[in-house]
């Protein structure tokens, strides 16, 4: 049996991934953790402390770390270090306790406040964003369609005609949903920044995105969605109807970027006692082998 963590460092380019946010309202834009807060060895999984004979496991490290030594602040709740407020449909800042409603002070998306997107929430109420509803890939603009515009309305949804994502994007931005004109598909990269990696069917947390199908969801890349049934990718033309969920940033320009770098430190371990420690750096989807094993 072999076992793999996974730390993402915070290099240079924090910078450049963070999000254009204010100040008095968001503390400073950067990664989200992966949510794993246990441990494992050659044997076993979800051990509360880390194995000696297999040390710089991903729980050791960021958000997920700091919060379960009491060293974090959040802004908002969320599990691990996941850092989530609700948001009304009218754009206000909504108290964890307060339900999904279609009314002007309920609530209807989450801002993430490590990385400054604001995500729609999906919902179960045969409505415009009921989690049932599957769309197919479009996007007319051959700047980023890689070549194809995809297939227009050959989902399943609310308003007939319009089950497609350059149509359900549109709808939302005419609606006004929390307020916000500025709704977009987000990018490969921003689908996986909500990813909770300790969970499972959905891999995503659900005191904050309920209603979350464990299905795959569309990005918007041209070749590539996301799954969210374990955290794993999928590519666009395997599914042709899927699930949507669209999300906003602060400024127009601020998506977190697929094509930029960061570096992945992984830490391998087997039951034949061999351990090493390799560092990579990823850039859209090469690997550089840097260092190490």
């Amino acid at each position: 049996m072999v076992m793999s963590t996974i730390r993402f460092f915070r290099p240079m380019l924090y910078a450049l991934l963070a999000f254009a946010v204010p100040a008095t309202s968001l503390s400073a834009a950067g990664f989200n953790d992966t949510g794993i807060t246990s441990f494992s060895d050659a044997s076993q999984n979800n051990l509360s402390t880390e194995p000696t004979d297999y040390p710089g496991q991903d729980a050791s490290h960021g958000r997920d770390a700091a919060v379960l030594a009491g060293r974090l602040t959040k802004i908002g709740g969320g599990t691990a270090g996941f850092d989530y407020t609700k948001i009304a449909n009218n754009g206000t800042e909504l108290p964890v306790s307060v339900g999904l409603d279609s009314l002007p002070g309920s609530w209807a998306c989450t801002r993430d406040n490590v990385t400054g997107l604001t995500w729609e929430v999906k919902t179960s109420d045969d409505g415009p964003r009921d989690q049932r509803w599957t769309y197919t890939w479009y996007n007319t603009n051959a700047a980023t369609n890689g070549g194809s515009a995809g297939t227009a309305n050959g989902g399943t949804c609310y308003t007939s005609g319009r089950c497609d994502t350059d149509k359900y994007t549109a709808d939302v931005n005419t609606a006004g949903l929390c307020g916000y004109h500025d709704w977009r598909m987000p990018t490969r990269m921003e689908l996986l920044s909500i990813v909770n990696y300790a969970a499972v069917n959905p891999s995503i947390d659900l005191d904050y995105f309920p209603d979350t199908p464990a299905s795959g969801f569309w990005s918007a890349s041209a070749c590539a969605g996301y799954s969210h049934s374990r955290g794993t990718s999928i590519s666009a033309m395997v599914t042709p109807t899927t699930a949507i969920r669209i999300a906003r940033s602060r400024c127009a320009s601020c998506a977190l970027d697929s094509d930029l770098s960061f570096e992945l430190f992984i830490s391998v371990g087997a039951n034949l006692g061999k351990f090493c420690e390799a560092k990579f750096r990823v850039k859209a989807s090469a690997f550089t082998y840097l260092a190490g094993c």
